[in-house]
Formats: structure tokens, C-alpha cells, sequence
């Protein structure tokens, strides 16, 4: 009898486990049998985007983890994203992108963007306000035409110190940005070398191509 009981507890708490999970994936509930809610809205000019256009997605993924980052790579180059990670059926609404800032502050960063997987021409720029970060960023985008390396240097906000390695980011259906490193220091008010090498930091995580925490 004992072991008929124990057997019943073992079986109910694996059923308890089991239990699904109902996600909105493209704006319409389904069901999601393990991982997590997951939903997106991300705006950018420099892979895919047009300034101003939001593109947005939801689904289930097995993990994720939320981010809200700015990222400005010069004038008219910049790269928002909100993300949201939840566990309750159909929690992900889609979150508010984060806005543009309406003025600059008297911080600065060298800045640039381009498709190489060590180095981009840099200019000094004054960074949004609530970006008080400069941040050296690199890895793969990968879309339909394939795979090619990026290199970004700008500005930040404190919360881009949750991106790490291993992180994959959505840019819209079909691509999205894989992280290779990251580097972060506080703005200042006076003007960066902007020849100086980038040392590419490691952090210990996830971007990348774990892709356990692929934001997409």
C-alpha cells in the first residue's frame, strides 16, 4: 500500500510538471508544451529596418531571458529592443520598444557600424541622453542571404551589460543578430581616441550560438 502511494504521488507530480502552457504565437493562442512565453518589439536602421518601423513577433521557446536595450552606432544608426519572458497563459503582449531619446547630452563615444568582423571607421558622437555607456559590440548576422560578421561601436544604456555571448536577437522574421562580444565603459564629456583597438570581452552566457536564449 505504501508503495501503491508513493507510486501515485510520483505519477501526479510528473503530470503537475507536464502541464502546458497556453502562448500567443503571431497574435493567436496555441499551446506550448515546454519552455516559456515569449514575445518582441524591436526597431532599427542598419540590418533590415527601415527608421521608424517596428517589427514585433511572440512565440514559445524552450528558455529566453528579457532585455530592453538602445543601441546608436552614429547618426540615423541605431538598434531598440524590448523583450518579455513569462510563464502564465498567454502573458506575452507585446512590450513597448524603448523611445528615442529627444535630446543629446554632452557625453560621447566613437561610433560606427559596419559588415566586418574587426573594425569599422569611427566618429566621435554626442550620445542620447539616457545612453551614458559606450560599447564595443560584435558578432553574425544571419538572414536569408546567409551569414556575414558585424562590428559596432556607440553608445548605450546600463541594461546592455545583459546582453552576453550566445544571445540571438530578432531583427524581423527571417534574421536576426548573434553575439560574439561585448565590451562596455562609462561615457565621458570629453572626446575618444577613435583609433583605438577593441579588445572583443567575453562574457560568460548565452547569445550566441547556444542558442538557448534565442530571442526569436
Amino acid at each position: 500500500m505504501k508503495f501503491l502511494s508513493l507510486f501515485l504521488f510520483a505519477l501526479l507530480a510528473a503530470t503537475a510538471t507536464a502541464k502546458s502552457l497556453n502562448c500567443y504565437e503571431s497574435g493567436t493562442s496555441q499551446v506550448c508544451t515546454s519552455g516559456k512565453c515569449f514575445s518582441q518589439e524591436e526597431e532599427n536602421d542598419i540590418v533590415g529596418g527601415k527608421s521608424g518601423e517596428k517589427y514585433s513577433l511572440q512565440s514559445c521557446l524552450p528558455s529566453c531571458k528579457e532585455l530592453n536595450i538602445k543601441l546608436t552606432f552614429g547618426e540615423k544608426k541605431y538598434f531598440r529592443a524590448a523583450t518579455k519572458c513569462c510563464d502564465t497563459d498567454n502573458c506575452n503582449t507585446i512590450p513597448a520598444v524603448p523611445s528615442a531619446d529627444a535630446k543629446n547630452s554632452n557625453l560621447e563615444c566613437p561610433a560606427c557600424f559596419a559588415f566586418s568582423s574587426t573594425y569599422c571607421e569611427a566618429t566621435v558622437i554626442k550620445c542620447p541622453e539616457s545612453e551614458n555607456q559606450c560599447v564595443n559590440i560584435t558578432g553574425k548576422l544571419s538572414d536569408a542571404s546567409g551569414i556575414k560578421s558585424f562590428y559596432g561601436r556607440g553608445c548605450t544604456t546600463p541594461a546592455a551589460k545583459n546582453i552576453t555571448i550566445g544571445d540571438a536577437i530578432a531583427t524581423n522574421k527571417d534574421s536576426w543578430l548573434e553575439i560574439a562580444g561585448i565590451s562596455m565603459e562609462k561615457a565621458t564629456g570629453s572626446s575618444w581616441s577613435v583609433r583605438g583597438s577593441f579588445t572583443v570581452t567575453l562574457l560568460s552566457g548565452l547569445i550566441g550560438i547556444q542558442l538557448t536564449n534565442f530571442f526569436y
